[in-house]
This record gives C-alpha cells, sequence and structure tokens, in this order.
C-alpha cells in the first residue's frame, strides 16, 4: 500500500510538473516572439519611411535635397555623420536607363561602383521595397533595403528625368541589432527556461499537497468506515449463526438475539447513510434547496419529540424557541443539524443533567444554541471534534455509541448555509455549540 501512494504521488507530482514547465516555456517563447517581431518591424519600418522620403525628393514631391546621392553623410547642422561601424555606406542612389545601364557612375565613385556593379535593373521590382546582399572585398555581406522608381521626363530634377533610379539604403546597423536582440532573447530563454524548471518543480511540490492531503483523508476515511462496519456486521453474524444452532427454537425464547441483530442493523443504516451524506457533499452532489420558513415552527417541530426522550432518560430539557423570523434555508438539512446537537447533547448529558435548546434572532443574523450539562469537551479537541470519526476521549470512556460523524455533518450543514459554529464552554460543566447564520443570503 505503501508503495502504492508514493507511486501515485510521483506520477501526479512529475503531471503537475510537466504541466507547469510546458506552460511556461510557451510563454516565454509567444513573449520572446512578440518581443522580437515588433522590435525588427520597428527598425524596418524606420527605414522603409527613409525610403518613401528619399522617393518623394527624388519626385519633386519632397523638401528639395541638395546631396540627393549620399543623404546620410550630411547632418541637419551640415557636419559629417561619423562612420558606422562595419557599414561603409547607408544610403546611395544608383540611375538606370531604360536599357539598364548605370548612368551615374562617376558620382558613385570606383570603391562604390565595384560594388554596385552587381545590380542589374529589374523592371518587375518597380515601387516594390526588396532587400539585396551584397559580398564586399573583405569578404563579408552587406545587407540593403532598395526601392525602385520610374522618374517622369518631365520631373525638374533633370539627373533623373526619364530614367529609373534604384534607392539603396545600408542595413548592416539594423540587421546586427536585429541579431543582437535576437542573441539576447535566446539567452534569455535558456536562463528562464531553468529558472522555469525550479519554479515548475518548486509549484508541483506545492500543488501536491493538498493532493497528498486529499489521498491521506481518504485513506484514514475508508479505514475508520471498515473499522466501524466491522463491528455491527460481526455482531449480527455471531448472533445469526447461533440463531442457526437452535432451529427448533420458538421466536419469543431468542428474541434478545434478534433484538441484538435489529439494533446493529439499525446501526449500520445509520451508519451507512452518514457516510452517503458525507460523500455526497464531498462530490457536490448534495444541493441545497432553500425555501422560507419560520424558524421557531421549523424548530418547535424538531425538538417537541426530545422533551419525552429526555424525560424517559430522567434529563430535563427546556426549549426557548420564542424567537421568530422567516429565513430562507433549507428545511431538511436544518433539521438534519438540529437532530445531530440534540442527540450528542442528550447522549452526553448524565441523568439529571439540563439541556436547553434555544433561537437568536437578531437584525441581520439568526442563530441556535445548544447547551448541555454533560461531560464537556477538552480545549485541545474543540477544533477536531468536527474532523470525521474523531471522538473525544472522555466520552469513549462512558461508552457512549457514536461514529464521530455527526459533528462533520453539521459542520457541512452550517457552511453551505454560510454559518459559523463555535463551540464554548458552560460553566461549571458541559458544553454549548453555537450557530450563527445571515438573514439576508442568496443561494446559487
Amino acid at each position: 500500500m505503501k508503495q502504492l501512494k508514493n507511486s501515485f504521488q510521483k506520477r501526479q507530482q512529475l503531471k503537475l510538473f510537466g504541466t507547469f514547465l510546458i506552460s511556461f516555456i510557451l510563454l516565454f517563447l509567444v513573449l520572446g516572439a512578440i518581443v522580437g517581431f515588433l522590435f525588427q518591424h520597428s527598425i524596418y519600418q524606420n527605414v522603409n519611411q527613409s525610403l518613401q522620403i528619399q522617393k518623394e525628393q527624388i519626385l519633386g514631391k519632397g523638401t528639395p535635397n541638395r546631396h540627393p546621392l549620399k543623404p546620410q553623410q550630411r547632418q541637419k547642422n551640415g557636419q559629417q555623420r561619423p562612420p558606422i561601424s562595419g557599414a561603409p555606406f547607408q544610403t546611395n542612389i544608383i540611375v538606370f536607363n531604360a536599357a539598364g545601364k548605370v548612368l551615374n557612375r562617376d558620382v558613385l565613385g570606383a570603391r562604390n561602383y565595384q560594388l554596385f556593379n552587381q545590380v542589374k535593373l529589374n523592371k518587375n521590382q518597380l515601387n516594390q521595397v526588396t532587400n539585396l546582399d551584397f559580398n564586399t572585398n573583405q569578404r563579408t555581406a552587406s545587407r540593403f533595403r532598395t526601392l525602385l522608381l520610374k522618374v517622369s521626363a518631365k520631373s525638374s530634377q533633370r539627373q533623373y528625368a526619364g530614367h529609373y533610379v534604384l534607392i539603396l539604403i545600408n542595413t548592416d546597423a539594423e540587421a546586427l541589432a536585429i541579431h543582437s536582440i535576437f542573441r539576447s532573447l535566446l539567452i534569455t530563454m535558456i536562463i528562464f527556461t531553468l529558472l522555469a524548471t525550479l519554479l515548475a518543480f518548486w509549484l508541483s511540490r506545492i500543488g501536491m499537497r493538498p493532493i497528498i492531503t486529499a489521498w491521506h483523508k481518504q485513506q484514514e476515511f475508508s479505514a475508520n468506515a471498515a473499522h466501524e462496519l466491522r463491528t455491527p456486521l460481526a455482531i449480527i453474524q455471531n448472533q445469526l449463526e447461533y440463531l442457526l444452532t437452535k432451529p427448533h427454537q420458538p421466536i419469543l425464547a431468542e428474541a434478545e438475539k434478534i433484538t441484538i441483530s435489529l439494533n446493529e442493523t439499525s446501526r449500520m443504516k445509520a451508519l451507512t447513510e452518514q457516510l452517503l451524506t458525507l460523500a455526497r457533499s464531498d462530490a457536490d452532489v448534495l444541493q441545497l434547496r432553500p425555501s422560507q420558513v419560520d424558524l421557531k415552527t421549523l424548530s418547535e417541530q424538531v425538538t417537541t419529540p426530545y422533551l419525552e426522550i429526555a424525560a424517559s432518560q430522567h434529563k430535563s430539557l427546556r426549549l426557548e424557541t420564542q424567537a421568530t423570523a422567516l429565513i430562507t434555508v433549507d428545511p431538511d438539512l436544518i433539521k438534519q443539524l438540529i437532530i445531530i446537537l440534540l442527540d450528542n447533547a442528550v447522549k452526553y448529558t448524565p441523568a439529571g443533567g439540563t439541556i436547553v435548546f434555544t433561537t437568536l434572532v437578531s437584525t441581520d443574523h439568526w442563530g441556535i444554541k445548544v447547551s448541555d450539562t454533560g461531560c464537556g469537551i477538552p480545549d485541545n479537541s474543540k477544533k477536531q471534534i468536527f474532523d470525521r470519526f474523531y471522538r473525544v476521549d472522555s466520552a469513549r470512556q462512558k461508552e457512549q455509541i457514536g461514529y464521530g460523524l455527526g459533528l462533520s455533518i453539521a459542520n457541512w450543514i452550517t457552511t453551505q448555509h454560510r454559518g459559523k459554529i463555535n463551540v464554548l464552554d458552560n460553566h461549571p460543566q458541559g458544553s454549548i455549540f453555537r450557530l450563527t447564520f445571515p438573514r439576508h443570503v442568496h443561494y446559487r
């Protein structure tokens, strides 16, 4: 059983770990892709805007440029730009005739012409932004973003009029920046993957705690239920086996044995109903069926029969149910709640003792108070009495019949009605169960 439990816990923790890790990695990948895309789009958008500015100037639609061939070499104050490391060219213009011959070779210069000589006129790319890669003398690649124009013969820019103009903007710096950002993102992804692995492991450990707690409660619940059922079953079996040895005895002669069997059967039925109630509450199968009822009427219907029960056991039961109010509750569950509290009070109050049932009403709340002069509940047990199958040792010593499920059910009913249950000492001896509920509440 221990190996099975450990195997179950390891499988569940591994599933949680895998789920958390995959979720984190996917989140980081999506975030990295978005950052990379936006960065790349922003950089090339600036380049495209520069191409459009050059286009408007060449077509005579923008502000005239005194240096149309290499505008990147001038600042607004007329000073020369500092050279860009690794990018020998920034913006250049090649002028073609209709046959594809370069017309501004002298303006380009020998160094530029040697590089741009590789460019051929492609009229299919007219007015399209494209990318071109060149191999320089240093065997390094230079990347350009280009835009091909057809200038009208009537253009005021005579050096371009009637020709094809190819605008080239060097994007080596932009490519280097994009490469750097993606490399940084990759390094960041690796670091975050390691951190995500540790975080997923830690979260899986934390996530397993309620599962392990539920597993332990289930195991304890099953073991206690089996233990409680074993005793009445053994008694019934013994009584029936004994009766089989007396086949000719009249029923009246064996009435005691039959009565014992019937009593144990009733105990088993009560235990089974309580177990079924708890199982349904755990599975959220039990649904509240609220309706508006009168508190005084409801409480008197349940408590009145206990007057005779208490009197037959030489105990005093006093009902203080004068408080009246219309409350919205599930009547069946509230009746079950009152029965559980009165059963416990009568059970653990000795002969000659007193039990008091009181209803309480205020503007915003209503409540129930059940006090007794019984054996009382030690302080270290006040929180545990609502656990399933828990019974106070002092009660066991008196050999009272019970399974330790009633108060667990009472606590569940109270919680479902948005109420609170408290256990107090009843001086000089005994216990007080005080329950408080809101008067104005809407149940789903």
